[in-house]
């Protein structure tokens, strides 16, 4: 009876939420919204899986084209070629079931959350965009064999430590709605787009280095800046509204959001008089 009473109440209250966000509802609206809104839970955390198998395949061909150790895992006579090919097919099958969760949740809900939704399927691009570049890392491999060591590889390894952060803090942002952790991505993303800035204009300018390793190089560099722009796009779907994702704009409302909440708390507003009491 217990159990049965704590769920009316969790229900009620959830529903009372809902209300709260559309105070114009019907019941019948808020109800229909309340049933439906699993279909939307469950699609956030398939994106949420995508971005870990992201990470995963991500993680495993820099240890082999960094690191120069073998993928962890036991994966019989496959190469990494083979092995992150076949990750990025389970992405694009995940891609298309959440775009159908999407499609189910939009159709069968009287007033769904368009917003939540439009948001999930702009994303959906950005994790396919993840698979596909960790992909091409990985089919670096099947180039002449680079020796990482030197002024450049120090350079690189930071690049790849700070996107492996990325994914982490993008996770968790995505996960809990957390707008700091998704600050914290925006902001590392700038000091990716520097730190390769740096490193590309280095390799253009340098006359000793041999031309393979400079084209390997290069190559690293442009597919960690794609990964860090697709993370950041991830994340900024956590602050910034539908229209601004991915663009300028999305990085121009935030840092307002961010100046307005920093000049709030260096200027609180004044207490009233019955606060000033207590």
């Amino acid at each position: 009876m217990k159990d049965i009473l704590r769920s009316k109440a969790k229900e009620y209250k959830e529903k009372f939420a809902i209300w709260r966000k559309r105070p114009t509802s019907t019941f019948e609206e808020v109800a229909d919204i309340w049933t439906k809104k699993p279909i939307l839970d469950h699609a956030y955390k398939d994106a949420l899986y995508m971005l870990q198998r992201d990470k995963f395949m991500f993680n495993e061909v820099c240890n082999v084209l960094i690191s120069g150790v073998t993928i962890r895992k036991a994966h019989g006579d496959k190469n990494i070629v083979e092995v992150i090919d076949a990750e990025d097919e389970r992405i694009n099958s995940y891609a298309q079931k959440l775009r159908n969760r999407i499609m189910e949740y939009l159709a069968a809900n009287s007033a769904p959350n368009v917003a939540s939704a439009l948001i999930l399927t702009s994303i959906i691009i950005d994790l396919e965009r993840l698979g596909d570049y960790t992909k091409d890392l990985a089919r670096m491999t099947l180039l002449k064999p680079v020796e990482m060591k030197g002024k450049y590889f120090a350079a690189i390894c930071n690049v790849k430590n700070n996107i492996l952060k990325m994914f982490e803090l993008t996770a968790n942002a995505f996960e809990n709605k957390d707008k700091e952790k998704a600050s914290t991505v925006m902001h590392m993303n700038s000091d990716v787009r520097k730190a390769t800035d740096d490193v590309l204009l280095k390799l253009d300018t340098d006359k000793n280095l041999a031309g393979h390793y400079g084209v390997v190089y290069a190559f690293y560099i442009r597919f960690f800046r794609r990964v860090s722009a697709h993370l950041e796009n991830i994340a900024s779907s956590v602050i910034a509204p539908f229209p601004y994702l991915g663009f300028k704009k999305g990085i121009e409302f935030i840092k307002k959001s961010e100046g307005g909440k920093k000049k709030k708390e260096e200027n609180p507003e004044p207490k009233t008089k019955e606060e000033a009491e207590t």
